[in-house]
């Protein structure tokens, strides 16, 4: 009984350091490269409306919507999946609800599916300000 506790720890303690290795071993902190061009501050050129996207622990988030005049939007339901980035956010004084998806992003452009609350929808471009 001795001898299965021992080889079973080996073997746990053995796929545990190959799992850290092959952990170390991909770049987490790194985007896919189709994808690196999403990290930046992109602005409405309507609204002037800033939104700030982040590569944070192997996923792109929204780190901040700000109004041109500074006021923060909260910012609501962020998923990056498949390649895919949504997030909603609302605006404080309203509670109104708008959310966007990633179509494509290019070095300068990034192109969204835009819908409200009341159901409206619309494509949005939005232009990069900051980033790479």
């Amino acid at each position: 009984m001795k001898q299965a506790r021992r080889v079973t720890l080996a073997v746990c303690l053995a796929l545990l350091a190959a799992g850290c290795i092959l952990h170390r071993g991909r770049p987490r902190d790194l985007p896919p490269p189709q994808y690196a061009a999403l990290a930046g501050v992109w602005e409405n050129p309507e609204t002037q409306d800033r939104h700030t996207i982040r590569w944070e622990r192997g996923r792109y988030t929204v780190a901040s919507v700000e109004s041109s005049g500074g006021e923060r939007y909260v910012v609501t339901d962020v998923q990056w999946l498949d390649g895919v980035l949504r997030w909603g956010y609302r605006l404080p004084t309203t509670h109104y609800l708008i959310t966007l998806r990633t179509r494509r992003v290019t070095p300068t452009a990034l192109e969204l599916d835009w819908a409200d609350s009341d159901g409206n929808t619309r494509d949005e471009t939005l232009r990069r300000v900051r980033g790479r």
